[in-house]
């Protein structure tokens, strides 16, 4: 079953995974509150929308969809990274890249521009089921920290998209 959104995808709907430095930490489930709390500060800094999410114990997979022009996601993970970096202790074995670094995130991430609506669906598969790829549920409802509970996936219809401020 096809999945369409109720947008234009348009120049300013990407895709983010963003890591943290140790692979094995829980550090973002551990501290869900934080990251979330980083994460409505970006929003009402610079606008955007997370069409879909999902948290990971060391990863974060996302589509966010940009005002009409503005693609400098660049400053928005800056500004969340810092902020939940600046809550949060430093890991034991961080090896911050430079000064003022706790070492909690692997540098840089991976973005990428959705092109068309079967990109936009495969991109949204990948959140959705990464927590069952990763071995942590057996299905991706099971995820508690997943915007798979907030659509209706029994007609694979998402709610239309708000329009970004």
């Amino acid at each position: 079953m096809t999945y369409a959104p109720r947008f234009s995808l348009g120049d300013n709907t990407h895709f983010f995974h963003l890591r943290l430095a140790q692979p094995a930490s829980n550090l973002l489930i551990q501290r869900v509150d934080v990251w979330r709390m980083a994460l409505r500060l970006g929003m009402r800094q610079w606008p955007f929308v997370i069409t879909d999410a999902v948290v990971l114990p060391g990863e974060f997979l996302t589509i966010l969809h940009f005002p009409d022009g503005d693609t400098n996601y660049a400053q928005r993970w800056r500004l969340i990274k810092s902020v939940f970096s600046r809550h949060v202790p430093a890991p034991e074995t961080a090896k911050p890249a430079r000064k003022g670094d706790k070492g909690i995130w692997r540098q840089g991430y991976e973005a990428h521009l959705m092109r068309d609506t079967a990109e936009y669906c495969r991109y949204r598969e990948r959140i959705i089921m990464a927590p069952v790829r990763a071995g942590l549920v057996v299905r991706p409802h099971d995820w508690a920290w997943s915007s798979v509970h907030r659509d209706d996936f029994s007609t694979m219809a998402a709610p239309p998209l708000p329009q970004v401020a």
